[in-house]
């Protein structure tokens, strides 16, 4: 490439002579310094200005082998007039303060990266230590539930051995008290020979007043008296005797003679009462089943039969019954197994990785390079 001359006119009169020498500095441009014809208070101060000044400037591209008469730039600058030095000054002095703004930088980036790999490590601590308790909990739960179903079971075994040890008794309600005197097998049995017109051996093994307090007025409701049998086909002899004559008194009271059922089936048959009333009111025929099922014959000669009283609140409003529908007891199961903790489909990273991952690659990406 050949060398270039340009002439600038009348640089005395321009606004931002200086820059145009910083611009020739910067970029490298070698200057001829006995081409410049401008003295240096008409370029950098402004005063004596001609209007027939001018300045012939020999720039040289960057590429273009140096004459003899071009001199380093080193002279140039130091020759060029005070200005010059003034700007070289002030780029060397720009230079020394964005190197120590750099170093500064450095050392806050290096002090974050610190700070972020602490909290990393006790990020993954605090997860580690939040799986194990997830994991605590849930085998908590799984045995809290095991345990709850073989509660369950026991219970139902408990039930069912106690019912069958009751099936031998039976129970006589409404007796007045203190009416059996001293002893209550020989009260009993003249009960039955006489009301119910049996035979007199009738192997009755004990009796006795319900366990619990004596009813301190006349109008409270009096114990029931529990009966047991040494033979279950006695006890259903003497209880189908006492339902078929129905109307049985004793010194005016009406008795009536159930089967003895455990409390827990004594409380949930307990729950027809008043659907029952109702159900006798419109002369409907009905009947409680063991446990507690509702038994109602219709009038077409199906019979209905619901399981719980729950299912008979709903199965009731079609014939036009409403019965209050009982509270359900709470499943402690199914409790359990809602409050547990839902595990989420594992993941390559966490949320927490991911974060520390971004901000790492933001703060290397924003690092300066230690070799500029």
């Amino acid at each position: 490439m050949c060398t270039c001359l340009v002439f600038v006119r009348a640089l005395s009169h321009a606004k931002r002579p200086k820059m145009l020498l910083a611009f020739c500095l910067s970029q490298h441009i070698p200057i001829a310094p006995n081409k410049v014809k401008l003295e240096a208070t008409t370029l950098f101060h402004g005063h004596a200005q001609r209007p027939d000044s001018y300045v012939s400037t020999h720039i040289m591209p960057r590429n273009a082998s140096k004459t003899h008469d071009q001199e380093p730039l080193r002279e140039t600058s130091s020759d060029a007039s005070p200005g010059m030095a003034e700007i070289l000054k002030e780029l060397r002095a720009f230079r020394t303060e964005t190197s120590e703004n750099f170093e500064i930088l450095r050392k806050e980036i290096s002090d974050l990266k610190t700070e972020i790999e602490d909290v990393k490590e006790r990020m993954d601590i605090a997860e580690q230590r939040l799986s194990e308790n997830e994991d605590n909990e849930r085998n908590t739960t799984r045995v809290m539930i095991h345990m709850l179903q073989v509660q369950n079971q026991l219970k139902e075994k408990c039930d069912d051995l106690e019912s069958r040890s009751r099936r031998n008794n039976l129970r006589i309600y409404s007796v007045p008290e203190k009416i059996e005197g001293n002893n209550m097998i020989k009260f009993v049995t003249n009960l039955f020979v006489e009301q119910l017109e049996l035979d007199a051996e009738l192997q009755i093994e004990r009796a006795h007043r319900a366990p619990a307090s004596r009813p301190l007025e006349q109008s409270e409701r009096p114990r029931s008296i529990v009966v047991q049998f040494r033979s279950y086909v006695t006890k259903q002899t003497v209880l189908k005797a006492a339902w078929t004559k129905r109307n049985i008194q004793v010194s005016g009271s009406r008795i009536f003679f159930d089967e003895d059922f455990t409390p827990a089936v004594y409380k949930e048959r307990g729950k027809y009462k008043e659907v029952r009333k109702i159900l006798r009111e419109r002369k409907i025929k009905h009947h409680i089943l063991f446990p507690a099922k509702l038994k109602i014959f219709l009038e077409d000669g199906k019979v209905k039969v619901f399981d719980n009283p729950v299912a008979a609140a709903h199965g009731l409003r079609d014939f036009g019954i409403i019965m209050k529908s009982p509270a359900e007891e709470p499943n402690l199961e199914t409790i359990l197994r809602a409050a547990g903790w839902h595990t989420v489909s594992s993941r390559k990273m966490t949320p927490t990785t991911e974060m520390i991952d971004a901000v790492k690659s933001l703060l290397q990406s924003k690092e300066p390079d230690n070799d500029h």
